[in-house]
């Protein structure tokens, strides 16, 4: 009895300790992930991604600050892989080559020495934190003087229902001069059309509040005439290393470029492109 005892206890003091060990491997290769992403976020995306196995809701206490631990277990499972490593060695990746702006919508001045590409999701809740609390400043201070100009790229997930359609309905509306309006509006009202079970309609109804040809509009969304738009922009952003959203890539004017993951705040944007800037 003893002896299964002992063994037993050794046995979990292994698992333990493995588990701690790949949690401080991950702490250190994610030890620049901000603070100020919270618990009700990371448990909404956990549960849509069907992330960290064997891990709920209950794990988190919601609107406590996310550890810095438990955002790095998310950010693991997110490349892809299914194991914890047993060592603090921070494993080595190689480094992609940068996106390109392939012939996406632009926002800003053609002359802008900096340029921003964002892969993004219209139904991820993290892509909408950088449009609300982020976005609006970069456009202020860098896109609206000149020194940025911004590229948006269509990275839908698979665990997202809507959001293939959604990205096809900005490419759709960018056919008559109106992808920023759609890509704008299908931000804002999120939380109106994931809730849906077929967005179809409502995204036609936004095309024709923007004064849109609603008909050319649902023909091309009908006929999925912007599939392969989007295919090639999810294409570029595995290519280019970016494996979730929001992502991007700040390209500067001497071939300088930098890679963001995530919803980071303006400050992070703002260092990286005064550090570009000539």
């Amino acid at each position: 009895m003893q002896r299964h005892l002992l063994l037993t206890v050794t046995i979990v003091s292994v698992a333990f300790a493995s588990f701690v060990g790949g949690l401080h491997a991950q702490y250190l290769r994610f030890s620049d992930v901000p603070t100020d992403h919270w618990a009700s976020d990371a448990i909404a995306y956990v549960s849509d991604a069907g992330l960290m196995k064997g891990m709920d809701a209950d794990t988190f206490a919601p609107n406590d600050p996310v550890t810095r631990a438990q955002l790095a277990m998310v950010l693991y499972r997110q490349r892809g892989d299914d194991t914890y490593v047993d060592d603090t060695a921070v494993p080595a990746y190689p480094v992609p080559e940068p996106a390109t702006t392939d012939d996406d919508a632009v926002l800003g001045k053609a002359s802008a020495p900096i340029t921003l590409i964002e892969f993004g999701d219209y139904q991820c809740p993290f892509c909408k934190r950088h449009f609300d609390m982020t976005l609006p400043t970069i456009k202020e201070e860098y896109i609206d003087t000149g020194k940025v100009k911004f590229v948006f790229r269509d990275f839908p997930l698979s665990f997202h229902p809507h959001a293939y359609l959604a990205a096809q309905a900005s490419e759709c509306a960018g056919e008559q001069d109106g992808f920023w309006k759609m890509h704008d509006m299908l931000y804002a009202l999120q939380e109106d059309w994931t809730g849906v079970p077929d967005a179809f309609d409502a995204f036609v109804g936004y095309a024709d509040d923007m004064g849109l040809d609603a008909e050319a509009f649902e023909r091309c969304l009908e006929n999925g005439d912007m599939e392969n738009e989007v295919d090639d922009d999810a294409d570029a952003a595995n290519a280019s290393g970016i494996s979730g959203t929001p992502g991007f890539w700040i390209l500067g004017p001497d071939g300088q470029s930098q890679s963001i993951s995530g919803a980071y705040p303006y400050e992070t944007f703002r260092e990286a492109f005064d550090a570009m800037l000539p």
